[in-house]
C-alpha cells in the first residue's frame, strides 16, 4: 500500500502516484507539498536531494507518516527517516537507474549513498571460521547440490556469535548466494517427500505451517534424511521468549511480550493436543509420541519464527528455510537488501546493496521490529531500538463513543500506538 514509482525515459525522472487505493495518499501529498518536493526531477551530474526525499515519502509506512508529522514538525527538509525506509529508497532507485540505463555518474552518486548507509557494518572484523565436521559436511552438501556461495563462510564473531563472513570482496549487485529451489525447505518439501507426502495428503485439515512443523520434527530425528547435513548445523535450542525459564517469563507479566508468548504457547499446546495421540495411533512408525512432543513443537515454531524467509512463489508469499542464507545476522544497515526466487531459473538469489570488503560480516535486516518482537521471534535485543512503540488500549465512555455531530464524524478508536517520543497514533 505505497505509491508506485516509475521512470520516464530521458533527462527527467517522474514520480507517479498510481495507487489511488493507498489510504495514506493524502498524508503523502501533504508532505510532498510541505517540503516543496516536485514529482518531476531533472537529472544532471548528481541525484537531486528532492528526488531522494520524494522517494522517501512515497515509501513511508502509515505509522511512520503519522509519527513523522508530529515528531519532526520543525524540520526544514525531509532527509533520513529510519534505516528501513532508507534501505528501501536506495534499493528502489538502484533498480530504476538500472532499468532506465541512467548515466554512469548517477550510478556512482547512488553507490556512494549506499556505501554511506552500510558503513556501520561494512568493514572487516575479527572472526573465527567454523570448520567442525558437521559444518564441513554441510558445505559438501551445498556443493553437491549446486549451491553457489563463492565468498561466504560461517564464522564465530565476538559480538554476534555465529554468522556469515565474506572471504573475498563481493561486488554490489552480483549474487552473493544462488540456491536451487529444491533446497528451500517449506511445506511444499513435505508434500514432495516420497514417503511422507502421501501421508500428509491423506490427513485433512492441516495448514502449511502445521505441515512444516511435523516435517521438520520428523527430519530432525531421521538419520537417513536427505536434509541431514542441514539439520546437523541448525540450532538444537533457542533463546526466544518461548524458551525463557518460567521465573524469568513471569517477570514480564503486563508487557506485550508476556501476552504474545502466552498466546503462542497456548496455540502450540492446543495444536499438539489436537494432533496427538491421534497421529501416533494412525501412523505409529511415522509419528512416534516420544519424538512428537510439545517441546518438539516449541522447537519447530522457534525454527520457523527465527529462520524462515517470506518469499514470493507463484504470486504467493510463503515461508521457506534457506540453507546458508538463514545464518545471516540482523542489522538495520544490512548490506543484503535483495532476496528473491527467480522462478524462470528455479533458484533463490541474494544480492548486496554495496561492494562488501573481504573479512566483513554479511548482514540481513529482519524488519522494523520492536524490541519485544525481536526477543519473541529471534531471541535477542538491540540497544536504542528506534522502532520501539507500545499499544495502549482503554475503554471509551459510551457518552463519547456514541456521540454524533461535527466533533465525532467517525468511530472513536480505543487502541493507540505510543512511540518512544510519546506521540499517540490510532492503531490501524
Amino acid at each position: 500500500r505505497v505509491m508506485s514509482l516509475s521512470f520516464d525515459l530521458g533527462p527527467c525522472l517522474t514520480l507517479n502516484s498510481v495507487d489511488d487505493t493507498d489510504p495514506a495518499i493524502a498524508q503523502r501529498q501533504v508532505l510532498l507539498q510541505r517540503f516543496s518536493l516536485p514529482t518531476v526531477h531533472v537529472l544532471s551530474e548528481s541525484i537531486p536531494q528532492t528526488l531522494l526525499d520524494a522517494t522517501r515519502v512515497c515509501l513511508m509506512k502509515d505509522t511512520e507518516l503519522y509519527f513523522f508529522d508530529r515528531e519532526h514538525a520543525k524540520r526544514s527538509s525531509l532527509g533520513f527517516i529510519n534505516p528501513r525506509n532508507e534501505a528501501q529508497m536506495l534499493s528502489t532507485l538502484k533498480k530504476m537507474f538500472t532499468a532506465q540505463k541512467a548515466p554512469a555518474k548517477l550510478h556512482h552518486n547512488l553507490d556512494e549513498l549506499c556505501q554511506s548507509f552500510c558503513a556501520p557494518v561494512n568493514v572487516p572484523t575479527s572472526s573465527s571460521p567454523l570448520k567442525d565436521n558437521a559444518m564441513m559436511q554441510f558445505y559438501q552438501w551445498l556443493r553437491d547440490n549446486n549451491v553457489d556461495h563463492p565468498h561466504m563462510e560461517v564464522a564465530l564473531f565476538p559480538d554476534t556469535g555465529r554468522g556469515v563472513r565474506v572471504e573475498g570482496t563481493v561486488p554490489q549487485g552480483e549474487p552473493v548466494i544462488t540456491i536451487p529451489s529444491r533446497l528451500l525447505l517449506s511445506a511444499r518439501s513435505a508434500y514432495d517427500d516420497t514417503k511422507l507426502g502421501p501421508i500428509f495428503s491423506e490427513i485433512e485439515g492441516l495448514d502449511d505451517d502445521t505441515i512444516f512443523f511435523l516435517y521438520v520434527i520428523h527430519e530432525k530425528h531421521n538419520p537417513q534424511s536427505w536434509w541431514r547435513p542441514l539439520f546437523d548445523v541448525l540450532p538444537t535450542h533457542f533463546t526466544t521468549a518461548l524458551h525463557l525459564p518460567v521465573q524469568e517469563w513471569l517477570m514480564l507479566e503486563g508487557t506485550p511480550l508476556f501476552d504474545e508468548t502466552l498466546q503462542i504457547k497456548e496455540q502450540i499446546r492446543s495444536l499438539h493436543e489436537m494432533l496427538f495421540p491421534t497421529l501416533t495411533e494412525s501412523y505409529p512408525s511415522v509419528f512416534p509420541a516420544s519424538v512428537f512432543t510439545y517441546e518438539a513443537f516449541l522447537w519447530a515454531r522457534s525454527l520457523f519464527d527465527s529462520r524462515a524467509m517470506q518469499l514470493s512463489v507463484g504470486g504467493e508469499v510463503k515461508p521457506h528455510l534457506v540453507p546458508m542464507a538463514d545464518m545471516l545476522n540482523h542489522h538495520p544497515h544490512a548490506q543484503v537488501t535483495s532476496k528473491t526466487i527467480d522462478e524462470d531459473r528455479g533458484v533463490f538469489v541474494a544480492r548486496t546493496l554495496v561492494d562488501v570488503p573481504a573479512g566483513s560480516q554479511l548482514y540481513l535486516a529482519y524488519g522494523a521490529l520492536k524490541s519485544w518482537e525481536l526477543l519473541l521471534y529471534y531471541g535477542f535485543l538491540i540497544e536504542n531500538n528506534e522502532y520501539d512503540s507500545f499499544h495502549i488500549g482503554f475503554e471509551i465512555p459510551e457518552a463519547i463513543e456514541g456521540k454524533a455531530g461535527p466533533l465525532a464524524p467517525t468511530p472513536t478508536p480505543n487502541t493507540f500506538i505510543l512511540s518512544k517520543e510519546l506521540c499517540l497514533a490510532p492503531r490501524t
